[in-house]
């Protein structure tokens, strides 16, 4: 069954199970947001820029360190729309086959950004996605989903990374995509040094609605 084992190493450190690169996609979708704990995250695209932002800004300040081994963090490289890792994507369809992720068509069309960027990723390796048309996508964990991670990720973490991941992921699933683009482009210029957009992302009125 996925994720079972454990990891141990002389001299390593000694992590309570065989953590993987599709575990922080995991904890991302598990962790509550607001009052009503919502879950769901909507779109590819920030889906990608959250597993970015947390590898950036939240592993070693809340040192996730201690239970996701750093050599196994996904890999994401400058590209024609922004930093992109085609595992986060092969993630995405990996827990949706083995029934952890379900999708529910989006109440609003998907951004360009995400259409490109699905593309991107049917080009670099076509055998690998789930389809060739990109439709707006809400991503919730399934309930066999929310139990492996109950039972096998959320108990390994204190509660101050808990309180991380739940105000990474609120502060940037309740904003719009152009704003996270804005805040990534801005932060880490190095990470869109391929970029197409860079001008475009980088010049929207702050107070687009």
């Amino acid at each position: 069954m996925y994720g079972h084992g454990s990891r141990r190493g002389g001299g390593a450190k000694i992590f309570p199970r065989k953590w993987k690169s599709k575990d922080i996609l995991l904890l991302l979708l598990y962790a509550p947001v607001g009052a009503a704990s919502k879950r769901s995250i909507t779109g590819r695209t920030r889906l990608q820029k959250l597993v970015f932002l947390f590898e950036k800004e939240f592993f070693a300040r809340f040192k996730f360190g201690e239970v996701i081994p750093e050599e196994l963090l996904p890999v994401f490289e400058p590209w024609r729309f922004g930093p992109f890792s085609k595992q986060v994507l092969s993630d995405i369809e990996f827990f949706k086959a083995i029934g952890f992720l379900t999708t529910e068509k989006s109440s609003t069309p998907p951004e360009l950004e995400e259409v490109e960027e699905y593309a991107m990723w049917l080009e670099a390796d076509p055998d690998d996605s789930g389809g060739t048309e990109y439709e707006g996508e809400e991503f919730t964990l399934s309930e066999a989903g929310e139990g492996y991670v109950a039972e096998n990720l959320w108990p390994h973490l204190n509660q101050p990374q808990r309180e991380a991941l739940s105000a990474l992921k609120q502060r940037f699933t309740e904003a719009p995509l152009y704003v996270i683009l804005q805040y990534v482009y801005s932060k880490y210029p190095e990470s869109t040094t391929r970029s197409e957009i860079t001008s475009q992302v980088l010049g929207v009125d702050s107070d687009k609605g």
